[in-house]
């Protein structure tokens, strides 16, 4: 279904922005440690004289071919993760290649955050909209978790 079919399905009402939360930027940090590491213990090895053994090359390698490939991959759920709150409801996409979901707000039982190390050390979490009929929704990464939810909950309990 495509996002403008679940917009008009939920009847948004013209004049009321839409607020969208994005994915946090640090999807990224796992990807810079990870080149950090594996291209710190290669120049180590390399200084000290031990550049063609065969842990500097697998340390060279990894640092090199990683890097690209998980920086793509963040880059993709950067990009896709959205949380869009509407007159009518929520609109929820939780990544790459996940279809797009819409939750009117009296379908709305409880909404959470739940957080890890970064989400305690960063304004992210991950959120979770549990309906009425008890299945759950879940989005990783949302930056400014916090506020989605407090702004989701409000809006579910007047309408």
């Amino acid at each position: 279904m495509s996002k403008q079919a679940i917009r008009s399905s939920m009847s948004a009402e013209t004049g009321n922005e839409d607020v969208v939360f994005r994915a946090h930027w640090s999807l990224f940090v796992p990807t810079v440690i990870i080149a950090a590491l594996y291209l710190g213990v290669w120049v180590v090895l390399a200084a000290s004289g031990s550049s063609d053994s065969a842990l500097a090359r697998l340390a060279l390698i990894v640092g090199v071919i990683a890097p690209p490939l998980l920086f793509v991959m963040a880059w993709l759920r950067y990009q896709s993760v959205r949380v869009t709150i509407q007159s009518g409801g929520v609109l929820i996409r939780g990544g790459p290649g996940a279809d797009w979901q819409a939750v009117a707000w009296d379908e709305i039982a409880v909404v959470n955050i739940r957080r890890g190390l970064a989400g305690r050390l960063l304004p992210t979490g991950t959120l979770v909209i549990i309906r009425t009929d008890g299945s759950t929704l879940s989005v990783r990464d949302v930056a400014n978790a916090q506020v989605a939810m407090e702004l989701i909950t409000a809006r579910s309990q007047t309408s």
